[in-house]
């Protein structure tokens, strides 16, 4: 392989660096955007519990399909996860638990 067949694939492209740019742009203010406005809101009171709903909100956005268009097994890891959240346990654990006990039933009983 010498130098003029790779000199294509070399070659800088300004529109994709651009772009590049632009995305990162964008991405960089939805993250900082959020931070920004919270400065205008209110604390305590309904802003304080609507935020501290939000992680379980999303949790169940995110399996609820996947249960729903399961087996048992995924549904009796989540009846777990549901129990340890309810015990108070950290989510992460105890989605971690969860994630676990479906593994271990797959590797186990099929």
């Amino acid at each position: 392989m010498n130098a003029e067949s790779i000199a294509p694939y070399l070659a800088f492209d300004w529109t994709a660096m651009i772009a590049i740019l632009l995305m990162g742009m964008v991405t960089y203010f939805t993250r900082i955007g959020g931070f920004l406005m919270m400065r205008w809101v209110p604390e305590g009171g309904f802003v304080s519990r609507w935020l501290a709903a939000i992680p379980g909100a999303v949790l169940v956005a995110i399996l609820a399909p996947t249960v729903w268009h399961s087996g048992w097994l995924e549904r009796a890891a989540l009846v777990s996860v549901a129990a340890l959240s309810l015990l108070g346990a950290n989510p992460l654990v105890a989605v971690a638990v969860g994630t676990a006990s479906v593994a271990a039933g797959r590797a186990f009983l099929f």
